[in-house]
């Protein structure tokens, strides 16, 4: 017997439709409690950290919420007293939201414990609702698709005044809990299949540096190498290279220059026609970076002294972070924090571009600073790097790139079925919060 179809009424509200005609429309302020958190200055965060786990909760960063399921790192941020009165306190049992940055409308958290929280965090409590219904009903799609709508200013944030006054549909009390534990299944089986999902892909990713290492310090890897003889780099971790190789410094391998930024408070300076790259502009998997955010203007150029690369050097990202690597595609210059490396002798870019690429790890560890760690371009110039003959080089980069190309094709699809699953949960929080699915 096919169950009666239920009786719906307009909500009044676009992203929300329809909704059960024993539901209620509010506004959050008369149902929640909304308030942000607070920041703790640089300088302070060692004091805050020292506090003894017995007398101290966990002070949550936005960095500390997963964005895929809703979990909370409690044990990757700072620790604050519970008696200090000057850190607002997000109960156990609320839900906490980014609504400032990047990440405004998108990551979002329930609470298991009491928790301080940044500024960047808002904590929506309740004690009108059922809390975990709350927490699916500002997950939703339809919340997120309002709250973006109201985004503004540099950074990026709505204030906590502005959307107190949004809408919440509101069910029955007694549906509000089956909504609530109908979600936590179906959330947590989608979360379960995606994290399958997850492992795999980090285990690809995983092989595949464990194959480009191998070629890129061995050779490629075939019968007609297997009995090649080897012999002691000379450098303890990466021990034994094939006999013929050379080892150099990278400074017997290519020009290195490091780049500037001309004052940006001048307009003559910018918008011109010569790409400017910083490493947050190629901090993608591509190997090549052709342009970045900001041009500069001959005038640019000429008023800091900036050198143009040609195509085919290779870029280094020597801070924020250490080891970031990418190939120019065509002429172009950089701004301090990067690295460039012009060929001085006949090689194949691409091979040096895979090699660079598996040592960061060793670059690091000659990295210096408080703020953050910095690669000097003196240490960066006398690092060791294996040098085969460019015909090998040109051997190993064919190889690579046809291994890389099968798996990131594997990783393809397992990211795509990532976000089928992401896609579902959405679709269903949105169902069951707005009553076009029934519990």
């Amino acid at each position: 017997m096919t169950r009666p179809a239920r009786k719906m009424k307009p909500s009044g509200i676009p992203w929300i439709g329809d909704v059960p005609t024993d539901w209620e429309i509010c506004k959050l302020k008369f149902v929640v409690n909304a308030f942000t958190g607070n920041s703790i200055k640089d300088e302070e965060k060692d004091f805050y950290s020292s506090f003894p786990l017995e007398s101290s909760h966990p002070y949550i960063a936005t960095k500390d919420i997963d964005k895929i399921t809703g979990r909370i790192n409690y044990e990757s941020g700072l620790r604050t007293l519970k008696r200090d009165t000057l850190f607002k306190l997000a109960p156990k049992y609320s839900t906490l939201l980014c609504v400032e940055g990047g990440s405004a409308g998108e990551k979002i958290a329930f609470t298991e414990q009491d928790v301080s929280f940044v500024n960047k965090l808002c904590c929506f409590y309740t004690s009108s609702i059922n809390k975990k219904y709350l927490f699916y009903f500002l997950s939703s799609s339809a919340f997120k698709e309002c709250f973006k709508s109201f985004i503004s200013g540099l950074i990026g944030g709505v204030p906590v005044s502005v959307f107190k006054n949004f809408n919440i549909s509101i069910p029955p009390t007694e549906t509000q809990k089956k909504i609530a534990e109908s979600l936590d299944e179906k959330c947590a089986e989608i979360d379960a299949l995606i994290a399958v999902e997850e492992k795999m892909i980090a285990e690809l990713k995983s092989y595949k540096q464990s194959v480009i290492t191998e070629a890129v310090t061995r050779g490629v890897p075939a019968a007609a190498n297997a009995a090649r003889p080897l012999k002691d780099s000379g450098i303890p971790w990466l021990g034994s290279v094939p006999a013929h190789w050379e080892i150099r410094m990278i400074k017997r391998i290519f020009h290195v220059f490091s780049g500037t930024t001309p004052k940006s408070e001048n307009p003559n300076y910018w918008d011109g026609p010569f790409s400017w790259i910083t490493p947050a502009d190629y901090k993608t998997p591509d190997k090549y970076v052709s342009s970045g955010r900001k041009n500069l203007t001959r005038e640019g150029l000429l008023s800091c002294g900036l050198t143009l690369l040609p195509a085919g050097s290779i870029i280094f990202s020597k801070r924020a972070p250490i080891g970031a690597v990418a190939i120019a595609r065509s002429e172009l210059c950089t701004n301090q924090g990067c690295l460039s490396c012009v060929p001085r002798v006949d090689l194949n870019e691409e091979y040096f571009y895979f090699l660079m690429s598996v040592f960061t790890e060793q670059f690091e560890l000659l990295g210096s600073g408080t703020t953050f760690k910095e690669i000097s371009l003196s240490d960066f110039s006398k690092f060791l790097l294996p040098f085969p003959p460019k015909s090998e080089q040109c051997e190993i980069v064919k190889y690579l790139n046809e291994e890389s190309n099968r798996i990131n094709s594997v990783i393809s699809v397992k990211q795509e079925k990532i976000t089928t699953f992401q896609n579902y949960k959405k679709s269903i929080i949105f169902e069951y919060t707005t009553g076009k699915r029934e519990s």
